[in-house]
C-alpha cells in the first residue's frame, strides 16, 4: 500500500482543533475500505473572504460554503487539495449541536469521500454520504 501524503495548512486567524495523525488514520483508513490510492492530501483552512474568492475564481459560484475540494490525481494516484472555510465549519458546529472538532473531522472526511467517488447532488447521495462520514468519525476520530 502506498502510503499518502497528508498535509494541514492554516491561513485563516484561527486555529482548527483537530490532530494531523488523527485525520491521517481516517486517510489511511478510507484508502483500505474504500479502495482508493491516496498520493498527497493537503487540507487547507481559510476564512470566509478567502474561500469565497476561491469558490468565485475556480467555481464561479459567488456564496459562502464550508467546504471546496479540487481534484488533482495522477494516472496512479487520487491527489487533492481539501479548503475548509473555519467560519462557516464553527457555524454549523453550533447549527447541528457537534464539537468543533468533530465538524472539523467531518468536512476533512466528506472531501475525502468526494474523492473516494462520492458525491451528495441528492437526497439519496447526502444520506449515503453523511453515513459514510458517520462511519469513519467513529472509527478514526473519536478518541
Amino acid at each position: 500500500m502506498i502510503k499518502p501524503e497528508v498535509s494541514l495548512h492554516n491561513t485563516s486567524s484561527y486555529r482548527p482543533p483537530i490532530n494531523e495523525l488523527i485525520v491521517h488514520e481516517a486517510v489511511v483508513r478510507i484508502s483500505k475500505e474504500e479502495k482508493v490510492i491516496f498520493g498527497f492530501i493537503n487540507i487547507i483552512f481559510m476564512d470566509t473572504h478567502e474561500h469565497t474568492s476561491l469558490n468565485i475564481s475556480y467555481l464561479d459560484q459567488t456564496y459562502e460554503t464550508d467546504i471546496l475540494t479540487f481534484d488533482l490525481s495522477d494516472s496512479t494516484k487520487v491527489n487533492t487539495d481539501i479548503y475548509i472555510n473555519v467560519d462557516v465549519a464553527q457555524t454549523n458546529a453550533k447549527e447541528y449541536s457537534e464539537s468543533v472538532s468533530h465538524e472539523f473531522y467531518r468536512l476533512c472526511i466528506h472531501g475525502l469521500l468526494h474523492m473516494a467517488g462520492y458525491n451528495d447532488q441528492n437526497d439519496q447521495e447526502t444520506l449515503e454520504m453523511r453515513k459514510r462520514e458517520d462511519y469513519y468519525i467513529k472509527v478514526s476520530c473519536e478518541t
